[in-house]
C-alpha cells in the first residue's frame, strides 16, 4: 500500500522539495541528496524516478570534480601594464 502512496502521492512532491532545498546547502549535500532520494526511489519501486535522481547526483559530482575554467586575457585583477603604461582589461 505504501508504495502505491510513493508513486502516485509522496515520491514526485518530496523528490522536488529536496531538489530545490539540498542546493542551499552545498553542492556535496545536493549530491548526497540526490543519491539518497534516488536509492529512496529504486526501494520502493520508482524506478524512473530513480534513475533520474541518480543521473543528478552523477551530473552533481562531474561538476565538483571540473577544474574551473580558465580565464583567457586576464593578466591580474585589474590590467596589466604595457610599454610603460597600463592597459585596463575590463
Amino acid at each position: 500500500m505504501f508504495d502505491d502512496m510513493w508513486k502516485f502521492g509522496l515520491g514526485a512532491p518530496l523528490t522536488f522539495l529536496v531538489f530545490v532545498l539540498a542546493p542551499f546547502a552545498g553542492p556535496l549535500l545536493a549530491f548526497l541528496a540526490a543519491i539518497g532520494m534516488g536509492v529512496a526511489h529504486f526501494a520502493l519501486d520508482y524506478r524512473s524516478y530513480g534513475a533520474l535522481c541518480v543521473a543528478a547526483g552523477v551530473f552533481t559530482l562531474l561538476q565538483l570534480a571540473a577544474p574551473a575554467p580558465a580565464v583567457v586575457g586576464r593578466a591580474g585583477a585589474r590590467g596589466r601594464h604595457r610599454g610603460g603604461r597600463r592597459v585596463d582589461l575590463w
